[in-house]
């Protein structure tokens, strides 16, 4: 299966990725379009393009959303997909824009776990409780919770055995990875995951 790339209005830097299926939404769609990107969908209420023309060419579907709508552009596209289909499924684009509009995306991630956030210096997931291998992208390792977390992680500079995450814990921040892979076991969760790196 191909990995989904959904590519939303703040895009500023896409890397070079192969055998994945485009998706972009608003501003994203005509950013891949001016790259001579093919889209399998290109959706959302289009109020920040230019050129609706030129998505249409690299569309092979495009789905045009109504300005009025109880629902952002990012939240529209995820329900527009089917998840089964894909691989893996990013976001880029989602962060560095309009504050409530970030916090939504972010919020996205707890809806459909499994999927990322990511841009040139970090990614950020949701996971639920099981163990995980994770890889080093970045330097430094986060973790916040919305509730309680029982977490723990074997690989970091700062060790977490069986941590307890609250929502106003914020001790479990730029932890840093000694090795290029880590176990952790979530035991307690969802916990938000965030790797990063200041440049």
């Amino acid at each position: 299966m191909k990995k989904a790339v959904i590519v939303l209005g703040k895009i500023k830097k896409l890397p070079k990725q192969t055998n994945v299926a485009f998706i972009g939404v608003d501003y994203g769609a005509q950013f891949l379009a001016e790259q001579g990107l093919m889209m399998d969908l290109a959706i959302g209420d289009f109020d920040s393009v230019a050129n609706l023309d030129l998505i249409r060419q690299y569309a092979l579907k495009i789905v045009i959303l109504p300005c009025n709508k109880d629902d952002t552009d990012s939240s529209a596209a995820l329900k527009a997909i089917d998840h089964k289909a894909y691989s893996q499924i990013e976001l880029w684009g989602a962060l560095g824009g309009r504050m409530d509009h970030e916090l939504v995306n972010v919020a996205l991630l707890y809806r459909y776990p499994g999927i990322y956030i990511c841009d040139e210096k970090q990614i950020l997931c949701v996971l639920k409780p099981q163990k995980y291998h994770l890889q080093k992208k970045f330097k430094y390792i986060s973790f916040l919770s919305r509730n309680k977390t029982v977490l723990s992680a074997k690989g970091l500079k700062y060790k977490l055995n069986r941590c307890e995450l609250q929502a106003d814990d914020l001790f479990a921040t730029s932890n840093e990875f000694l090795q290029d892979e880590i176990t952790l076991l979530v035991e307690e969760g969802p916990v938000l995951c965030i790797q990063s790196q200041d440049k």
